[in-house]
């Protein structure tokens, strides 16, 4: 239920580069989805200690994407509001 949601909230903020964005956001979720395993395996099968560091660092870039990309302190005109 999030994914297709999130998905057409980001394709909205760029409808005239809907393709360019949709395959940053597949490329992007690909390399995160490779990238959080090979993190969370790098400290051993000791402790759940790896995968909590890589989920917290994998959340902290998420939210410094949002704040460097989507910006939400600038007002923005809605492109489906005509």
């Amino acid at each position: 239920m999030i994914l297709p949601t999130t998905t057409a909230l980001c394709l909205q903020r760029a409808p005239h580069a809907a393709g360019s964005a949709s395959a940053l956001l597949g490329t992007t979720q690909f390399l995160m989805g490779a990238l959080a395993p090979a993190l969370a395996g790098l400290g051993g099968q000791d402790t759940a200690l790896p995968m909590a560091t890589s989920v917290l660092g994998l959340a902290l870039a998420a939210s410094g994407s949002f704040l460097a990309f989507c910006r939400p302190w600038r007002p923005t005109v809605d492109p489906l509001a005509q």
